[in-house]
């Protein structure tokens, strides 16, 4: 791929989740990401999904801190 090649869309998921939000949900302390993160875990790369899992229940557990 180079700049200018066109990309062609072949499907989206429903949750609506995009990668921009994980990363900001990860390095950004966007506690208010969580629930709609939460919703496209199922869809993000094994590797991903556990760390970012443990974000989402760290949210939602009231520890809001980026150092808990």
């Amino acid at each position: 791929m180079t700049a200018g090649d066109a990309v062609e869309v072949i499907s989206r998921p429903a949750h609506g989740v995009r990668v921009a939000e994980v990363f900001a949900l990860q390095m950004h302390d966007r506690p208010d990401l969580a629930g709609h993160v939460a919703g496209g875990l199922a869809d993000l790369p094994e590797k991903w999904r556990e760390s970012v899992a443990a974000i989402v229940r760290r949210y939602r557990s009231g520890r809001h801190s980026m150092m808990a």
